[in-house]
């Protein structure tokens, strides 16, 4: 009979959820059992702890999670005593942060403490400037691993020297966008050289715009396979590779506000630093009680752009038939922290089946594209895909699979446009229509509409599909119509129910023609708001727009342009400043043969059906100019951030446009230097090159997209269009 072994010596036992940690503090050696009598294993406590101390910095990032206004509340005593009382309910690891933690005043006298009366493992994430020997010497050994955050005025030479004087373990903290992977080889030689024995790769959180492109992915991956000292992904970077064995779920997750939590310089608990819901912690009691009673909020993704944290359930229990397993791995905590979504809709049911039967053999959910896909691929006429994922020549295959109706709806996650290549086949297998949601980082709902032959049916349908469905799922009947809305993942979740050719749905409706689709919203009042102000007479003004980034980007859009160019007028939008360019089209009702032209050259599309639309510019200063502030007292000035005010009127002014015609909405980040311009038109190609040539005047980059001011009026529009 398995047995739960006993504490080796130097460790620290921590209970997982049906698995065992042992934990040695001074290595950061992790030891996981699981077997049989670890099944009732339950936390106690989140395993470490992301510590705000303070919320003073002696610098200015743009990119600083932290609110900048925020109070600093901590004192020696008051930390002490929350830390302590995490460190007796089971907590592993602190990592102290901010803010600048070296401006905490007593933070030497504070880890002295806490190394003397705690076995916590402390670790500190810092931007270097008060490193010196004299610091360090208070400390007495106690940062088990020390991260430096590099910055462009970072003098990595002269902390290196210290830590290496003081024999401090220590890594580097990298912040990348498309930008920043020219010069990373050569950082990544230096920090080597100097001693760093690991670097944490973090991307962008909050600006969209300096997410790393699918290209700007494929090429870090190439730096990391090639760099001359260990590489770790931010578990922000979405699944790039990351293999988390602490965090202790069964299905991949990043583990915030589970596996650890973030105290914040105001004495508050949240997920992490980047999450919306926060809690009073003054003390290890306020903290752990909203720890335990707040597990369903805590594990929501952030709603800032570039969360990349799953929204298919978390699962807590292991399964009942657990496999007994042993892992060991090293590492200590840092103090830093989409889905896509596709479904193709064909003509018929028998057409979804046929499209699925040739994908089912095949595949494998989450592993790179199989054989078999990739020969679907060449039967086709579609490129390969070639992005460098996991280190592999290719994009993992989706999650789930499922046959729903006339739909074939597919689930990944990543950084890019994960989907990409299967849109493309979709297109080229006959399919009417693919539609596509990428990065969505809250619930993805699914909207079913079916058709009874009257309206006395549908309301038997929906009585009866309100026994037997999911609890969650909402379902109304109007006129001879019956719609459903229901989480995505509670009907995915078992991805092999497309082998038996069936889905909840499809069973529930009985024979009845229905379609369906995806829509991200979190709730059902903006779906019943459309639904009050719905009109059929509203005619429809279908635009496809085939956007390209990254190297290459300039080329595959005229070509496209060329040829679109043969069927009917199409519209160039181009870009400024960044590798993002787009061809605008206004098509008929059947748009295939377009979109296979599209999706063969390698773009992503997306459609609008409104005659009035939404043309969305973001607009920022360029990379070498923007906001990266410099240390108090430099004689570098800071950088003006643009005046975006003004930018709008003058648009207005040469466009002729009412003031309501524009507004500016401005991302909810402290010290942001970007902005987003919002222009309501029903003639986007006329509108899109003077945004774009005022841009440029100013020295500003842009890129435009187009949106529906009415989203779910028209998908509930195409619904009933396709019945």
């Amino acid at each position: 009979m398995p047995t739960i072994p006993a504490t080796p010596a130097g460790f620290r036992r921590h209970q997982l959820d049906g698995a065992m940690l042992y934990f040695q503090p001074q290595t950061g050696i992790h030891l996981r059992v699981q077997n049989a009598a670890t099944r009732d294993c339950v936390r106690q406590a989140p395993r470490a702890v992301m510590f705000g101390i303070t919320n003073v910095c002696n610098l200015q990032c743009d990119f600083c999670s932290r609110d900048a206004a925020g109070r600093s509340l901590w004192t020696v005593d008051s930390a002490f005593e929350l830390l302590h009382g995490l460190y007796t309910a089971g907590t592993l690891e602190v990592a102290f942060g901010g803010g600048e933690p070296l401006l905490f005043k007593g933070f030497a006298k504070l880890v002295q403490r806490l190394q003397a009366d705690t076995d916590l493992a402390l670790n500190l994430t810092t931007n270097g400037s008060r490193v010196s020997h004299e610091l360090w010497q208070s400390l007495q050994g106690g940062i088990r691993m020390a991260r430096l955050s590099i910055y462009p005025e970072t003098d990595i030479a002269r902390i290196a020297a210290v830590w290496q004087a003081q024999k401090q373990r220590w890594g580097a903290n990298v912040l990348v966008d498309d930008a920043a992977l020219a010069t990373l080889p050569q950082l990544l030689e230096e920090l080597a050289a100097r001693g760093a024995q690991d670097v944490s790769i973090l991307t962008y959180v909050g600006e969209p715009a300096r997410l790393l492109s699918a290209s700007g992915r494929e090429r870090l991956q190439a730096i990391i396979q090639q760099a001359p000292l260990p590489c770790r992904l931010s578990v922000c970077a979405g699944d790039m590779g990351l293999s988390t064995f602490s965090a202790g779920f069964v299905t991949a997750d990043c583990g915030a506000g589970h596996d650890f939590i973030s105290i914040s310089a105001d004495q508050h608990m949240q997920a992490c630093s980047f999450a919306a819901e926060r809690w009073p912690a003054a003390n290890a009691e306020q903290a752990l009680h909203a720890w335990r009673r707040q597990q369903a909020t805590l594990r929501q993704p952030s709603p800032r752009s570039g969360c990349a944290r799953k929204t298919v359930p978390i699962v807590l229990q292991p399964e009942v038939d657990m496999t007994p397993s042993v892992h060991v791995w090293q590492s200590f905590s840092g103090n830093n922290s989409g889905e896509c979504v596709m479904v193709a809709q064909f003509e018929s049911t028998d057409l979804a089946r046929q499209w699925a039967e040739q994908l089912l053999p095949g595949w494998q959910p989450e592993e790179i594209w199989s054989e078999e896909w990739l020969q679907l691929l060449d039967a086709a006429q579609v490129a390969r895909p070639v992005c460098s994922d996991r280190g592999r020549p290719y994009l993992d295959m989706p999650e789930h699979l499922a046959l729903l109706g006339r739909s074939v709806i597919a689930t990944a996650y990543g950084l890019g446009d994960e989907l990409a290549p299967l849109e493309q086949l979709a297109w080229r297998n006959q399919a009417e229509s693919v539609h596509t949601l990428n990065h969505i980082h809250g619930d993805v709902q699914l909207l079913a509409l079916a058709r009874a032959p009257n309206a006395q049916q549908a309301q038997a349908v929906a009585d009866t599909l309100k026994q037997a469905v999911h609890p969650e799922t909402h379902i109304w009947s109007r006129q001879q119509h019956v719609l459903v809305l229901a989480n995505l993942a509670n009907i995915t979740a078992d991805a092999r129910a497309l082998a038996a050719r069936k889905a909840q749905l499809e069973h529930a409706f009985a024979g009845l023609p229905w379609v369906c689709d995806v829509v991200d919203i979190q709730s059902p009042e903006p779906l019943l708001e459309a639904l009050k102000h719905y009109r059929p007479d509203i005619p429809r003004h279908t635009r496809l727009a085939a956007y390209f980034t990254g190297e290459g980007a300039r080329k595959s859009a005229e070509k496209l342009l060329h040829q679109w160019d043969s069927h009917d007028s199409a519209y160039w939008v181009g870009s400024t400043g960044l590798a993002s360019h787009v061809v605008l089209k206004s098509i008929g009702e059947r748009p295939r043969r377009l979109a296979v032209l599209a999706a063969r050259a390698g773009a992503v599309l997306r459609w609008t059906y409104g005659k009035t639309v939404l043309l969305r510019a973001y607009l920022a200063p360029p990379p070498d100019l923007r906001a990266r502030q410099q240390k108090k007292g430099s004689k570098t000035p800071k950088p003006v951030p643009p005046d975006y005010p003004e930018f709008a009127d003058e648009l207005r002014q040469r466009l002729n446009l009412q003031r309501d015609a524009i507004s500016l909405n401005r991302p909810d980040w402290p010290g942001a230097s970007y902005t987003y311009l919002h222009v309501r038109t029903d003639r986007p190609e006329a509108i899109a090159p003077t945004v774009l040539a005022l841009a440029e005047e100013r020295g500003l980059e842009c890129s435009l997209s187009l949106q529906d001011i009415r989203p779910l009026h028209w998908v509930y529009d195409r619904l009933l269009r396709a019945l």
